[in-house]
């Protein structure tokens, strides 16, 4: 059997053989969304690589000897176990590289990990394996392999034995895609993840390639639509100092011109575009969707959707990651998770409390972990940044409010994204910041606010650094 599959060749029922990544990009392939071309190498490459080399009784020797109550133990045979992936066959090397030549033999290629067990609804395996950017094609065999080393990363074996996953029943397949020369990337909602509103639809995109917005180096711009209606209801133009293209060798971080950093990194029509496109991936998948999306030329491509999840518990409390995230990049485990939980719990909910008067949430519960991530207790951050005076309020953390209006609405960002979004549920009405004082209300910060008619209501200062707009 063939070890690598034509993306445009998979679909949905493909899972334990290509995986849930590789699943999801062969459906939207197959119900004609725009996706960069690319292939995937089998969970039976794996296996074959596996039984080629006899790693399979190896690896089960190693993990006998690993105690899971200590991370040491755990990481010296994530070690041992990795060393075994050197290099792969010959024979994967030789039909791998003839079928990215037909495809684009200059080109580079993004190489990313699509593990079987991340799809299972009891747990979340996303963000444990490694992902490759920028590889040129001789070289993709080699980190196809890096990719399966990954599979065996300290945090993915612990992960596994605490979600009750046999750590050798699923194995790992790899996505090859072509890396896309992007001019605008970014991020669209198809509904409001944590406002809750279905007919908005969130965009936020920024100049070059998403790996500005994911790793916070600029402030993307944000477009809130109306979905139905298929027009922009506000937007918000950050300035844009930096951006990261694509290049020979790779990506390059370059400063964008003084005409550029604020000027929209979409066009009313490419705004227009994509909201046809995420209603159009909505209904194909039966509920809201997270989509990552890029402009090459004037091709818009998607590069990934999947179902905006929602935390919602203790009869409406909003639980987000997209302040979590930002400090917990990774998987958390329990044990990491009751030791600083328990010193921030303490910093924020009482040590804050003596020294700025909020002592009504000294009871309430700042941080829960869900499927090994951190959320925080939205109510718990709002109720803290609105008794600190406003020259105490940092950008970054300013940034997971609303500019105006009540509640915390803005959807945090994750790196493979590169990982997750905020999640949460509507919180009721409220006052308007701008009407409260300053003790209750938030300030606006960032960039030009613009209402439905595209006048500017009101300009924030202008944020050149960025605001820690994701990971």
């Amino acid at each position: 059997m063939s070890a690598t599959i034509d993306l445009a060749s998979v679909d949905g029922t493909m899972i334990a053989q290509v995986g849930g990544k590789a699943a999801n990009l062969g459906q939207l392939i197959r119900a004609g969304f725009p996706v960069p071309s690319g292939l995937v190498v089998t969970v039976e490459a794996y296996d074959g690589f596996l039984a080629e080399h006899g790693l399979t009784a190896r690896i089960e020797e190693v993990l006998r000897t690993v105690d899971f109550d200590r991370e040491d133990s755990i990481e010296a045979a994530a070690r041992d176990i990795k060393e075994l992936f050197l290099e792969p066959g010959s024979g994967l090397c030789k039909e791998l590289l003839a079928a990215l030549a037909k495809v684009d033999r200059e080109g580079l290629w993004a190489v990313r990990s699509s593990a079987v067990a991340e799809d299972q609804a009891s747990a979340s395996f996303a963000g444990q394996q490694d992902t490759f950017l920028n590889v040129p094609m001789e070289d993709v065999p080699m980190h196809v392999c890096r990719c399966w080393a990954s599979y065996w990363n300290a945090r993915a074996i612990a992960y596994r034995e605490r979600a009750g996953v046999p750590q050798l029943q699923a194995g790992i397949a790899v996505v090859v895609q072509r890396m896309v020369d992007a001019r605008s990337s970014g991020i669209l909602f198809t509904s409001d993840p944590i406002g809750g509103r279905k007919d908005r639809l969130i965009i936020e995109s920024s100049w070059g390639l998403g790996e500005s917005i994911a790793s916070g180096l600029v402030a993307p711009d944000r477009f809130v639509c109306d979905k139905g209606r298929r027009r922009v209801v506000e937007s918000t133009i950050n300035r844009k100092v930096t951006a990261i293209y694509l290049s020979a060798d790779g990506s390059r971080s370059v400063p964008v011109g003084e005409r550029d950093q604020t000027r929209p990194s979409l066009t009313t029509e490419e705004v227009r575009e994509l909201i046809r496109w995420g209603r159009r991936l909505e209904d194909h998948f039966g509920s809201p969707q997270d989509v990552e999306f890029a402009l090459e030329g004037d091709d818009i491509l998607l590069l990934q959707s999947r179902p905006i999840t929602t935390l919602v518990e203790d009869g409406g409390t909003l639980w987000t990651r997209g302040y979590g995230d930002e400090y917990w990049a990774d998987v958390t485990s329990p044990l990491f998770f009751s030791v600083l939980g328990e010193l921030l719990t303490e910093y924020v909910n009482h040590e804050g409390s003596r020294i700025m008067g909020y002592r009504n949430i000294t009871d309430k519960v700042l941080l829960k972990v869900h499927k090994g991530h951190i959320y925080f207790n939205a109510s718990v951050l709002e109720e803290v940044f609105v008794y600190n005076p406003k020259f105490s309020r940092t950008k970054e953390l300013l940034n997971y409010f609303p500019p105006e209006g009540p509640g915390p609405h803005r959807p945090g960002r994750h790196p493979d994204r590169q990982a997750a979004m905020g999640r949460g549920a509507h919180r009721p009405p409220g006052p308007r910041w701008d009407d409260l004082p300053d003790r209750q209300g938030l300030p606006a910060v960032g960039g030009r606010v613009h209402g439905e008619d595209g006048t500017a209501r009101r300009d924030g200062p202008d944020d050149p650094v960025g605001r820690g707009a994701g990971r």
